[in-house]
């Protein structure tokens, strides 16, 4: 049950990889054309970091295993958002825990906990270099330390929220997708048992 909706979940995501590759055209694009102020070098990696993230898993979608793919889109998604985030002109706030809701997809906990581990942690790498270029540290002299602990815990205490919501939500399907599949498997063990004893074909 949950191998088939793994497979199922994985097409989905190598879908929404290639509509970020739209986005990640268009976003150059603005930059080029001075609607974003983003930068030629932030530009670039955008352009190079965020392609190859955002290309990769249609093609090792035929090579590697449903399981170790998985584990490589959820990743490169926390990454991608990460480098999204380290710029001051995209603002990236509960846009992080993206990456824990897809992993709700796939009906496990512990993925859940895992991919919330990494993203948080990238996040906190993203927010750090975002702080240097802050409107407090640019304009009202406060340190980039102390603009980097006051993101930082407003965004923990909103994700770790979050976190916790969608760990118990995964939980509770989970627990209903699994009793429901033993119901079929009951309902489909009774009828194969009445047609062997009836010798019904029906």
């Amino acid at each position: 049950m949950l191998e088939k909706n793994m497979k199922q979940v994985n097409q989905l995501m190598t879908r929404i990889y290639r509509l970020c590759t739209v986005a990640i055209l268009a976003l150059v694009v603005c930059s080029w054309t001075g609607i974003f102020e983003f930068g030629q070098e932030y530009t670039m990696i955008i352009l190079i970091a965020e392609l190859i993230i955002a290309v990769t898993p249609g093609i090792l979608i035929r090579f590697l295993p449903d399981r170790l793919l998985r584990d490589y889109m959820l990743f490169m998604a926390a990454v991608f958002i990460g480098i999204l985030g380290t710029n001051n002109h995209i603002g990236v706030y509960i846009t992080y825990v993206l990456v824990p809701i897809l992993g709700c997809l796939y009906f496990e906990p512990e993925l859940v906990i895992k991919t919330g581990i990494f993203s948080y942690l990238v996040m906190v790498a993203a927010v750090y270099i975002n702080s240097a270029g802050t409107y407090g540290v640019l304009y009202l002299g406060r340190s980039r330390n102390q603009m980097f602990v006051a993101y930082t815990l407003g965004f923990t205490i909103e994700y770790v929220i979050v976190m916790a919501v969608l760990y118990d939500l995964v939980k509770r399907a989970k627990k209903m997708m699994e009793e429901r599949y033993s119901a079929e498997e009951e309902n489909r063990m009774k009828t194969d048992m009445w047609k062997m004893i009836t010798g019904s074909s029906i």
